[in-house]
């Protein structure tokens, strides 16, 4: 089974979604930064998902991304600041796969689904 993990300040709002719309894939959530490193480094995820603040103004999401280029081989920054075009210059920099807007979950979850039907 693929294994996702999805971080997210305020994942609680969106965890309930999430995993109904990934039901038959394995998800964690964590709603730190430190705790998705620290979840990265104990299990082989198959997708990283992070957003992009954590904090008030933050850009907490960009150091998750160079941190996992290894240990996960798609990495996606989920951020409401999607329509920016330096977010998407200086995330694939560090290591993002995708960039999706919060608007956009529904794409993201696309593309999960596909990564995941590709492998199995």
């Amino acid at each position: 089974m693929a294994k996702i993990l999805v971080g997210d300040d305020k994942i609680e709002f969106f965890r309930g979604g999430l995993e109904r719309a990934l039901q038959d894939i394995g998800v964690d959530f964590a709603n730190s930064p430190q705790i998705v490193l620290e979840l990265a480094r104990k299990t082989n995820y198959d997708v990283i998902v992070t957003d992009l603040q954590y904090t008030e103004g933050g850009v907490e999401g960009f150091g998750v991304l160079q941190n996992i280029r290894d240990l996960a081989p798609v990495r996606i920054l989920w951020t409401a600041a999607a329509g920016m075009r330096e977010v998407h210059e200086v995330a694939r920099q560090c290591g993002a796969s995708y960039v999706y807007g919060k608007k956009q979950t529904d794409e993201m979850l696309a593309t999960i689904r596909r990564l995941y039907e590709a492998r199995h």
